[in-house]
């Protein structure tokens, strides 16, 4: 066994100490998510739709990719969960 230091991350979670006070982040987590999904340039928005937003069917579009979908979702999950 050997002493590698301080601990600065655990399972994508940033650990910054300060003498008695510890600080825990995922920001580098959260980009990675951003930049995964392709949306790293985009606004942020409080309310992504309007609130009476109709969807139309007759509007053909991209199709999505379950697997990418799926994998974007876990990780804004694990995300939500760990903070």
């Amino acid at each position: 066994m050997c002493d590698l230091g301080l601990l600065t991350s655990y399972l994508g979670i940033e650990v910054e100490q300060f003498g008695d006070m510890i600080s825990l982040k995922q920001q580098r987590y959260a980009l990675r998510i951003l930049d995964h999904s392709g949306m790293q340039d985009c606004n942020p928005t409080a309310t992504p739709l309007e609130a009476w937003f109709k969807f139309n069917n007759g509007v053909k579009s991209q199709s999505v990719d379950p697997t990418k979908f799926q994998s974007i979702i876990g990780s804004l999950r694990y995300l939500v969960h760990t903070t």
